[in-house]
């Protein structure tokens, strides 16, 4: 048993180590990054690869067939997404006058004409976000012509930087799939601590559960941006095919990706809605085809294709998001869901990476006997009885005093 000098010198030496490699992760995220996307690939398309190997193709060309496909559907819909992208950049100050008179109508419709009080409450904080420039200066601001140098400096470099990435998440994707095996063993090798049948029954396990998980989220994501991008054509909202990639990429979010997914999509149908319903009848359709798909997603088609709960804690979910966020930016927040799924499944596993389950999990951290007499010993008479209460409804009032209430006594004794 450890003295308490060990337990905090321990504690104290975890603490180290999790901060340096968060602050790795953080210094080098050109590098993390890719190897996540990397990871999250080959999850997701090593079921793909299985089956064109029973199918009678070898490794080699089952892989390099997965990914020319992968790869050809991402250059064909970033190619159509980017001429969207132009055209709305083009086309959008077009409809200067119908946002201003949809804007101003929205603005009467909140604040009256003006002329009330809540109209000039609105007036002035306007005028404190947006002050106006006096009128008796006029300033003429000449910006300097760029050369081209600093053009291809200025988007040149990111733009080189992405596809530097993409390709190195590519190619590391290729031979994870090819040496998935070699993989698993070097995992086993380091987390088994000698017990080697036991860590590869976990690592299988873990490993069947979340490629499972992801390639059914992926084709779940991949049904919903299609049927948001078809809904969207069919109300005549210009630019379907970016909106419905935009409710693909945040429903990686957990919770709160499709509420986020749905504002350009509204907010463009709001500044460019034709007349029917009042000029509102289109945004209020693209409103309600977002609410209403996604309440189908959460109550039919997520039970049955997820299965089993991967036992996530909603709270946890939301703190990831935010960490992931914090660490790589709009990547991070869309991978948070996946690498938060990766972590519990390896407390789950793994012994000594057992207080991620703790963390992440959605399972009591507490039995109902020791729940029952920490309410207890907290003077919280009324959580305590909602403790045995709700261990009474589940089973019989004899099973709640058998499996709390006497075991709380005992302790308490």
């Amino acid at each position: 048993m450890l003295s308490d000098w060990q337990r905090a010198i321990t504690i104290m030496s975890a603490t180290v180590v999790t901060l340096a490699v968060i602050t790795v992760m953080y210094l080098a995220s050109s590098i993390m990054i890719p190897i996540a996307m990397a990871i999250f690939l080959a999850f997701v398309l090593s079921p793909i690869v299985t089956r064109l190997e029973r199918a009678g193709l070898g490794r080699s060309p089952a892989v390099i067939t997965t990914l020319t496909l992968v790869l050809t559907v991402a250059v064909g819909l970033g190619f159509v997404v980017s001429q969207q992208v132009t055209r709305l950049a083009e086309t959008l100050p077009d409809r200067k006058e119908a946002i201003k008179a949809k804007l101003i109508e929205a603005k009467t419709w909140i604040g009256g004409d003006g002329s009330g009080r809540f109209g000039d409450l609105l007036d002035d904080v306007t005028a404190i976000i947006s002050p106006k420039p006096p009128t008796n200066q006029a300033i003429k601001v000449e910006e300097a012509e760029s050369t081209l140098a600093e053009r291809l400096k200025t988007y040149g470099s990111p733009a080189a930087d992405v596809l530097g990435q993409m390709a190195f998440a590519s190619i590391l994707t290729m031979f994870m799939l090819l040496k998935r095996e070699d993989l698993r063993n070097r995992v086993i090798r380091l987390l088994g601590d000698g017990k080697v049948t036991t860590t590869t029954k976990a690592v299988d396990d873990a490993s069947k559960r979340i490629s499972r998980y992801l390639l059914a989220q992926l084709f779940l994501n991949t049904a919903f941006g299609i049927v948001i991008t078809l809904g969207l054509f069919l109300l005549g909202v210009k630019y379907a095919i970016l909106w419905g990639l935009i409710a693909f990429i945040m429903r990686y979010v957990p919770y709160v990706g499709t509420w986020i997914g749905l504002i350009p999509a509204v907010l463009f149908s709001f500044a460019t809605a034709p007349d029917w319903g009042g000029g509102w009848g289109q945004p209020i359709a693209v409103l309600a085809l977002f609410l209403g798909l996604e309440l189908l997603c959460n109550n039919l088609f997520e039970p049955y294709l997820y299965g089993r709960s991967m036992g996530l804690s909603e709270v946890a979910q939301l703190i990831a998001a935010g960490f992931w966020a914090f660490l790589w930016g709009p990547i991070g927040l869309v991978l948070s869901g996946p690498l938060t799924v990766c972590l519990l499944v390896l407390g789950k596993h793994v012994q000594r990476f057992g207080f991620l389950e703790v963390l992440l999990g959605d399972q009591p951290a507490l039995s109902p006997k020791v729940a029952f007499y920490q309410r207890l010993a907290a003077r919280d008479q009324d959580e305590a009885a909602e403790v045995a209460l709700e261990v009474a409804n589940e089973a019989h009032p004899d099973d709640a005093l058998d499996s709390v209430v006497v075991p709380a006594l005992c302790m308490a004794r």
